[in-house]
């Protein structure tokens, strides 16, 4: 095995295994235009090198810098294993591959990969919620559909562009952190004469390498949930389609805003567009949608905030080892762990009562998650890096701490939890604060100490009607079933798009 090798993950996926063929290995993730993918593998954090993926025949080449790694795909065909197969299984689990003799028998045969309807879903790593409402949409198509739909999720930009487009989602966390570039780049780009003019330019240089991606994976449904995968997509698509080089494919967007959408959001050409508001149906329709090319159903969040709760709250509090009788807040950063955490954490600790509890969430950035964890606590303080429950964690607090973004907020919503927003992207996030304060759901400030004295407020027993009563407010504006609704509507979509043809 390569001890020193470090993986960088293409995609964030659930179960992983490490494939070892003799003194190589790699890791390899399920999922992708053929029932797998590949991690990028590197030699050293100086060396990094690109990984193509690909099936011939019966057999995976994995190309790793100057590495040729070959394993045998198992099909779902329930035959016996022979010694050292590779195998995907329901589980989508991998074992230990090698090279076997597969009879002179097809790959038809043997790989299920192109059996059932695929779903291509277009999103961008700019921030963790296009990823995440991708992640929903996939994980909803299994709960309710299984096997019946394969569901692709696809960085174009990341994965099927040429330099420097493949590096356009870092730009975004550069831009973020310098608000005025953001507000410029936001509202230049949002006149429609600008971004046609900017995306046709991009058309002519991506289009082969977008079209190779439509290719392999052929799919029967795209869907968007991204600003940026509307307008190039579906020129390329377009093109194509004259060219008789692909069938006519529905073409969906989920938009993942709550309030102000950029205007890239929309395409009048989509045959459906997903808006969790009726002021974004509002935009929508401003900028040129028909009423009945859009459907208002809410956010797509994940699946396990969307399940009835099973559990009370003492008894998640159980669960979860936390104190079941405290108040308790929940301090999150997303996914990067970014923010003011550290100093929110301080002045919670310092403000509130020793009876108090308080759980902060740092996400990937485990030298927070440490530093936290090191220190010594007036009150109880549960420091967790990045979860994957969120849905009990969140269900089990009395009100949470976090910037605007969309997919937090509809999640407090549904679980009925008061939020404290604190701080925003600027243009698309702000009017998410109205939205909860003119609901009376929750409240914003971007001062740490502002912020631990009106949690203080809301914790207080005297107050403890008032937190009842935004808790109600809070889940009357959840929309629970929203990702069901819309997995629903685009498998029909599907069928519609097949009846017809």
């Amino acid at each position: 095995m390569l001890g020193a090798d470090t993986t960088q993950s293409a995609s964030l996926l659930a179960a992983t295994e490490r494939v070892n063929l003799g003194s190589k290995s790699m890791t390899m993730l399920r999922d992708a235009s053929y029932g797998f993918e590949c991690r990028r593998t590197v030699r050293s954090p100086k060396r990094s090198t690109g990984v193509k993926c690909s099936v011939q025949d019966l057999s995976i080449d994995v190309e790793i810098n100057d590495m040729n790694i070959s394993a045998v795909l198992k099909a779902q065909s329930g035959r016996p294993l022979n010694s050292g197969e590779c195998v995907i299984s329901n589980a989508q689990q991998m074992k230990t591959c090698s090279n076997v003799d597969v009879g002179g028998r097809s790959p038809s045969d043997f790989i299920g990969h192109r059996s059932g309807r695929r779903v291509m879903c277009l999103m961008s790593d700019t921030g963790g919620g296009h990823r995440a409402s991708a992640q929903a949409l996939k994980d909803c198509f299994e709960l309710i559909y299984g096997d019946e739909f394969s569901v692709h999720i696809v960085d174009l930009w990341s994965s099927n562009s040429p330099w420097p487009f493949s590096k356009m989602p870092n730009s975004y966390f550069f831009l973020v952190k310098n608000p005025w570039l953001w507000r410029l780049n936001f509202r230049c780009s949002e006149p429609r004469l600008l971004h046609e003019i900017m995306f046709k330019g991009y058309t002519v240089i991506v289009s082969k390498h977008f079209a190779r991606a439509f290719k392999e994976i052929d799919p029967h449904l795209i869907v968007s949930v991204h600003p940026l995968m509307q307008h190039v997509p579906m020129r390329v698509l377009q093109q194509m389609h004259k060219q008789s080089l692909i069938s006519r494919v529905p073409f969906a967007t989920v938009v993942t805003d709550l309030t102000r959408c950029h205007a890239t959001w929309f395409h009048r050409s989509v045959d459906r567009c997903f808006v969790a508001t009726n002021l974004v149906a509002a935009q929508a329709m401003r900028l040129g949608l028909k009423s009945e090319q859009i459907a208002c159903h809410g956010l797509p969040i994940r699946p396990s905030f969307s399940a009835r709760r099973q559990l009370s709250k003492h008894e998640l509090r159980t669960k979860l080892a936390l104190d079941t009788d405290a108040p308790t807040v929940m301090l999150v950063g997303g996914g990067e762990g970014m923010g003011k955490l550290q100093e929110t954490a301080e002045a919670l600790a310092q403000t509130l009562r020793s009876t108090h509890q308080v759980i902060v969430v740092c996400g990937r950035n485990l030298r927070l998650s440490d530093f936290l964890q090191s220190k010594v606590w007036p009150l109880k303080m549960v420091v967790k890096g990045f979860v994957h429950n969120m849905a009990e964690y969140m269900s089990a607090c009395d009100c949470v701490i976090s910037k605007a973004g969309p997919g937090t907020i509809a999640e407090a919503m549904i679980c009925g939890v008061p939020i404290v927003l604190n701080g925003c992207i600027p243009c698309q996030e702000e009017g998410n604060i109205p939205f909860v304060t003119d609901n009376k759901v929750g409240a914003y400030s971007e001062n740490p100490r502002t912020i631990a004295q009106i949690v203080a407020e809301w914790l207080a027993p005297e107050n403890n009607a008032e937190l009842l009563a935004m808790s109600s407010r809070a889940r009357a504006l959840g929309r629970p079933e929203a990702t069901f609704d819309i997995i629903r509507d685009l498998a029909a979509l599907v069928t519609e798009t097949q009846e017809c043809d």
